[in-house]
């Protein structure tokens, strides 16, 4: 299966694997806060500094 990227500039907005996209959510600063996949949309829950979990 090919896995194709979607840029703004070196910014990954969306992957599409198959007929499988996912959208990545940014904040304002431009840091990723979740993703939209298949329609659903899940935001990470950030335990510490580097560590991010879906809810």
């Amino acid at each position: 299966m090919t896995t194709n990227y979607f840029l703004d500039g070196s910014t990954i907005m969306a992957q599409k694997s198959g007929s499988d996209v996912m959208w990545f959510v940014y904040d304002s600063n431009g840091t990723r806060v979740g993703f939209t996949y298949n329609g659903a949309t899940y935001l990470y829950k950030r335990a510490g500094r580097c560590h991010r979990h879906p809810v």
